[in-house]
């Protein structure tokens, strides 16, 4: 059988639109009101309690805001600190302020029935991990959630995916604990029916986006000079 000829994708490109459409993704599960993700789920608690005080403090704000915290903390832990991980909360920076520009835009979209926000939702939980699949094929910064796992994983030589496991443990639990603290007693307005259905999907739909994209593609630097400067050096 003739093997399949595989389309050349430069990362950097596939950094842009995931990017793109990983905030639409993010924005289109909000406006669903049915539960955001765990791992941005302490972000939005902060929005919640602190955008009626604060009109800067928008979702995309909260996002870089908590990703900037959680980057010093990483950094007090391992005691080490790369340039490179600037890259990763301009990452955030970035995908902050188009997830804002996304939840602006929806914001005159009024969905009235439940059939409406789980279409919403929907779609973007499956945007979301198809973005995420191919944020992992670039060489170009990645979150800062996704930094700390590696970093700690690689520190301490832990199983990546037994890391990933006790960081969305641990972020579920914040959620929780900026919820009770901060919106009142049993509020758990961040974390609804949808947060629990994108922790049992995200894993196989990324899983089954990343071979596809590998099945298909080769992902290739366009700036190969570029990525030997950004790539951050191991422990």
């Amino acid at each position: 059988m003739k093997e399949r000829k595989k389309i050349v994708f430069y990362t950097e490109l596939v950094y842009c639109i995931a990017i793109f459409f990983l905030a639409w993704g993010s924005a289109l599960m909000v406006h669903g009101k049915l539960g955001v993700s765990v791992v941005v789920a302490p972000s939005y608690v902060l929005h919640l309690r602190y955008i009626e005080n604060f009109s800067f403090f928008t979702y995309g704000f909260a996002q870089y805001f908590i990703q900037a915290a959680f980057l010093l903390v990483l950094c007090f832990i391992i005691r080490r600190f790369h340039w490179t991980y600037i890259g990763s909360f301009l990452t955030a920076f970035i995908f902050g302020v188009f997830l804002d520009f996304n939840l602006y835009l929806l914001s005159e979209v009024n969905l009235l029935s439940i059939a409406s926000r789980i279409i919403f939702f929907s779609f973007g939980l499956i945007l979301c991990a198809i973005t995420i699949a191919m944020l992992f094929r670039t060489y170009l910064p990645i979150f800062v959630y996704e930094l700390v796992v590696r970093e700690l994983s690689t520190k301490y030589h832990l199983s990546l995916h037994h890391v990933k496991i006790a960081y969305d443990i641990f972020s579920c639990l914040l959620s929780i604990f900026f919820s009770f603290s901060l919106l009142g007693f049993w509020n758990v307005s961040a974390i609804g029916v949808g947060t629990v259905i994108s922790a049992f999907l995200n894993g196989p739909i990324i899983a089954y986006t990343t071979r596809f994209l590998d099945s298909h593609f080769i992902f290739k630097a366009r700036y190969p000079k570029f990525e030997k400067v950004i790539s951050t050096p191991k422990l």
